[in-house]
């Protein structure tokens, strides 16, 4: 009889230790995700897949970069930057696309730091208001040559 409860007590302990190492690595997690969260860091650029693609931003999400910790807009499109009409711009408006990789699509850079927004800037300036200059930022993360070609026939109605 002594041998059984000191078996069960036993059992009693372990099953008191497994749950108190699980509620505790549920509380480390649960603070390591709010730590995170609190320094921006859990709201990073979230992809879709394409099958012409592989993969490219979901639409419509306002993030940040992960190194730098800038801010992101993926517009409607699925490109960085405010949104564009699809149809061909008007009369008065000169628009640019911009193809690459995460360089053109500026990691760890604010939209008016990346080349595309270096260019609207400058272009702007030069053409003064009888223009207006808009540059469609199209690069992604790890798009190779194929991509580009798939995003510019995709993109270039509305050029």
């Amino acid at each position: 009889m002594n041998q059984h409860k000191i078996e069960k007590s036993r059992k009693k302990v372990f099953l008191q230790n497994v749950t108190l190492v699980f509620a505790s690595l549920v509380l480390f997690l649960f603070i390591l995700e709010l730590i995170i969260r609190i320094f921006g860091y859990g709201n990073l650029v979230i992809y879709q897949s394409d099958p012409k693609m592989f993969s490219k931003p979901l639409p419509n999400q306002s993030t940040y970069t992960k190194f730098g910790h800038k801010p992101v807009y993926i517009n409607s499109k699925g490109t960085r930057g405010e949104d564009f009409e699809e149809s061909k711009p008007k009369k008065n408006v000169y628009r640019i696309i911009c193809l690459g990789d995460s360089g053109t699509f500026g990691w760890g850079l604010s939209e008016s730091e990346t080349y595309s927004g270096l260019l609207k800037e400058k272009l702007q300036k030069y053409v003064g208001d009888s223009l207006k200059i808009e540059v469609i930022n199209a690069g992604g993360e790890c798009l190779v040559l194929c991509t580009n070609v798939y995003l510019f026939k995709r993109h270039s109605n509305s050029l």
